[in-house]
């Protein structure tokens, strides 16, 4: 990327509470937006955990009016289209099998870049990142299963970004999974929803 992209949309951790109230919409006669996401992994990944992600994303995105397709980087043909295409980028080890380095609680688990006030495309998951934040609270029936957790957390950091992506905005929400920071509890929590107000926006657009 060029000089001046500015990494920003970024979240880290907080240690605050966190409520999220259901959300529900009347069912349209549309079909969902098809949105392409491209996964680029630098490192080792485990299918649990790439399982998991994709089905909290799902879970959250539900009611936002799009729906995501997956294709991994290596599978993709130089000759293929996309209607809609976001390239995501999972730096690290994208799996909980070797303990993870320490956590450095300054830097975000994921950010957007951005160009000129312009929101692109393009997010970058930090796997590491998430991995150290989450291990410390991690019961001992979620160590027992702790890809499946990671990948809910990863979930979680994805659907913040495409909150941005899709939204074209660099905001955060003020509750749910758009906040701009959320912690180590709220990213493996049994549910973590995006806000009502939040999901308009992506609906309405």
């Amino acid at each position: 990327m060029s000089r001046n992209v500015l990494s920003r949309c970024a979240f880290s951790i907080l240690g605050t509470a966190l409520l999220a109230a259901p959300v529900v919409f009347a069912a349209t006669a549309a079909e969902p937006s098809p949105v392409t996401l491209l996964l680029q992994f630098e490192e080792k990944r485990s299918d649990v955990m790439l399982d998991a992600m994709k089905q909290e994303l799902s879970t959250i995105m539900k009611d936002s009016g799009y729906r995501f397709d997956y294709r991994l980087a290596e599978d993709a043909g130089s000759g293929d289209v996309y209607p809609e295409l976001v390239i995501v980028k999972f730096k690290g080890r994208c799996t909980m099998d070797r303990i993870p380095l320490p956590f450095d609680e300054r830097g975000p688990f994921g950010f957007t870049h951005t160009v000129d006030g312009e929101v692109l495309p393009f997010s970058v998951i930090a796997c590491e990142r998430v991995k150290s934040s989450i291990t410390p609270v991690l019961t001992a029936n979620e160590h027992k299963d702790a890809d499946a957790v990671f990948g809910r957390a990863v979930g979680r950091v994805l659907a913040h970004e495409l909150f941005h992506i899709m939204a074209k905005t660099d905001k955060h929400g003020t509750k749910g999974v758009a906040k701009p920071a959320l912690s180590a509890g709220q990213l493996v929590s049994n549910q973590l929803e995006m806000d009502r107000s939040d999901l308009e926006r992506l609906h309405h657009r």
